[in-house]
């Protein structure tokens, strides 16, 4: 606890008053708004000394853009920022403005007047236009209502307010249809919110996903130690909506501490330690640690974009299917570059398929995506299949099955896949491989070394897919198995937030000659299939050479510089 304490304080101190600053300016506004008035500012004197009357006519568009745009930033603030620069630079005088104000003060309060209204009021419009949108339902009457409406809004307002109120609407429905196309949820702000708020709002959403809303409507759901959910009608006379309540424990309050605080260290340990504690209290790790490295984890993914491109020329055009897209990357590039072809996804987990499904709506995508296991795929969808595509997905097959690390589970699902080939068509394979027999002696380098080697030793203690051993031949230097070397290097790479998964999966599960020997085996024998050649077959991707480089220097057993074991490799088998 002493330790949590100090790491809350650590981060509290480095909010520095230029960044408390930044952070307030134009208080709750969004940043684009935050970033045009600046620009506004910086803009003005340098027009000013080039031409004056232009800059005074931008001025006037920029107080404009203030006011329109009510519905951000109350225009007082933004809108004083403008009139104390143009006075500065010499583009009116205080006297002048004294004069302006007096002539036209009635004008100066109706408009604040007008502009508070839409600030203000702007729920209240949202809720009201929302109302007429569900209760009516003949088009005709709903087209009636927006026109009396908009009468009489014209009657009593000016035509800037009038524009103001529309653009209020307008964005606050579309905030909503971008909220829901793009799979966020409603009402969040986890851009801008802390991370304590960002893991509570996690925790709570998972909560909810896991309790119907006629158990929390017939009373309090209990969550044990992390809380209580309940609802009740957002009002008595109103069953359209309904408001959560959730009321936290100090164990909850203490696990999204641990949650905000230990997910964006950097030592696997902490990573490790959350794991066991999501494990102990029902929750997936993977449902908060996306929130602090969601940008990390989608940048190596889309790394590897350009290895995975080059399994698309072994591709038979046609009905293409992969087993277990994931984030849909291989999706999209078979979609791009098979443009006549129907692509289709099929996923065991029911989290990834919703996701995938919502980013089609949303980017209008040219493949679709079902739920199903690997072993059933004759049955989810239309044969023959021309390509069945497994990207990175055997070794999880491998190393989830139950029992887990079964060869029987990826003969099961490769031995379906090929029963939904018509003849000529391919299973496309690209996974890790295992090395050949031999021995490897890895040096950690400084700096950084002391991290590598507590990772080793974690790795060796935690890993469930065999024993690792290995042997210590000095502080910084150590000698293991080539195969148990490229797992743990390979591990290594991905980063402490994916150590507490990457230790339960064997990711070279057989040696590519031995892989190839199965999978024809798998598919009816030399007489049913076919290996196609390829010039990959087995090799190292770059980025593992990059990200190791500064870190450890590998050699054989006789301390000569070697190049890293093969970390994939690319198979084709085709149908006869």
């Amino acid at each position: 606890m002493a330790q949590s304490s100090a790491l809350l304080q650590a981060l509290m101190s480095q909010q520095t008053l230029a960044h408390a600053f930044l952070q307030n300016f134009l208080g709750q506004s969004p940043q684009w708004y935050k970033h045009t008035i600046v620009g506004f500012l910086v803009l003005n004197p340098i027009l000013f000394a080039i031409h004056p009357y232009i800059a005074g006519w931008v001025l006037l568009f920029e107080f404009l853009f203030t006011l329109v745009m009510a519905l951000r930033c109350y225009p007082l603030q933004p809108g004083g920022l403008l009139a104390l620069e143009a006075v500065a630079i010499g583009m009116t005088s205080p006297l002048a403005v004294y004069q302006e104000v007096v002539r036209g003060f009635d004008v100066i309060l109706l408009l604040i007047f007008m502009v508070a209204g839409v600030y203000f009021l702007k729920d209240l419009l949202l809720y009201m236009v929302t109302k007429l949108v569900i209760k009516i339902r003949s088009k005709m009457a709903l087209m009636l209502s927006f026109t009396s409406v908009t009468g009489m809004l014209s009657a009593f307002l000016d035509a800037l307010t009038g524009i103001a109120i529309i653009i209020t609407v307008a964005m606050g429905f579309y905030d909503v249809y971008h909220r829901v196309a793009s799979g966020k949820h409603i009402n969040r702000a986890d851009d801008d919110a802390p991370a304590d708020v960002r893991y509570r709002r996690r925790l709570v959403e998972a909560a909810l996903a896991a309790t119907p809303i006629r158990t929390l409507l017939a009373g309090t759901a209990s969550l044990g130690p992390l809380g209580t959910l309940s609802a009740r009608l957002a009002h008595p006379t109103d069953p359209d909506a309904i408001v959560i309540d959730y009321l936290d424990t100090a164990e909850s309050a203490a696990l999204v501490t641990l949650l905000a605080l230990y997910e964006t260290r950097s030592q696997v340990a902490y990573h490790t330690m959350l794991k066991a504690l999501c494990d102990l209290y029902g929750l997936r790790k993977d449902e908060f640690d996306r929130v602090a490295n969601e940008a990390n984890y989608l940048a190596a993914m889309n790394a590897a974009r350009t290895d995975k491109e080059r399994m698309l020329d072994h591709v038979v055009p046609g009905r293409i299917v992969e087993i277990g897209p994931g984030g849909g990357v291989v999706l999209d590039l078979l979609a791009h570059r098979f443009a006549g072809s129907e692509v289709i996804g099929v996923d065991l987990s029911r989290e990834v398929v919703t996701a995938l499904e919502q980013r089609a709506a949303q980017t209008r995508a040219a493949w679709r995506v079902v739920h199903g296991a690997a072993d059933d795929l004759p049955a989810l969808v239309a044969l023959p299949v021309d390509t069945v595509v497994f990207c990175s997905i055997l070794h999880e097959v491998y190393s989830y099955a139950t029992p887990p690390f079964s060869l029987a589970a990826v003969e099961r699902a490769v031995r379906a896949a090929f029963a939904a080939l018509r003849p000529g068509g391919r299973l496309v394979i690209r996974d890790g491989v295992m090395p050949p027999p031999g021995r490897r002696r890895i040096r950690m380098r400084s700096p950084g070394g002391d991290d590598v080697r507590a990772t080793l030793e974690l790795y060796a203690a935690q890993f469930e897919g065999r024993r690792i051993t290995f042997t210590e031949l000095a502080p910084d230097r150590v000698e293991m198995s080539t195969a148990d070397a490229m797992e743990f290097l390979y591990t290594y790479t991905w980063g402490p937030a994916s150590f507490p998964y990457e230790v339960r999966e064997l990711y070279g599960i057989l040696p590519y000659d031995d892989y190839v020997a199965h999978l024809v085996a798998w598919c009816g024998g030399p007489e049913a299939a076919r290996v196609v050649d390829t010039p990959l077959r087995s090799y190292l991707q770059p980025g593992y050479r990059d990200h190791l480089a500064a870190a450890i220097e590998l050699t054989d057993e006789r301390d000569a510089p070697v190049e890293l074991p093969d970390s994939n490799c690319l198979i084709v088998v085709e149908r006869r």
